[in-house]
């Protein structure tokens, strides 16, 4: 069977944009993360407000570097 007859899986398809974020620690760890809760605030300059869980590495870099 050929790679078009097949269905595509659902986890291969969407219908957002997706975005990363990168932060890095005190000492130049580097932590990457795929975005999907990002929602734009402003076009000029372009603003974007992204979702982050508290428990998390990417929250403990923001908090401490104040930057991503």
């Amino acid at each position: 069977m050929s790679l078009c007859g097949r269905m595509k899986r659902p986890w291969n398809i969407t219908n957002q944009p997706i975005y990363s974020l990168c932060t890095c620690d005190s000492i130049g760890n580097v932590n990457m993360n795929i975005c999907t809760y990002v929602t734009p605030v402003n076009k000029q300059p372009k603003l974007y407000v992204v979702a982050i869980d508290y428990n998390t590495k990417t929250y403990e870099n923001l908090r401490e570097e104040g930057k991503a």
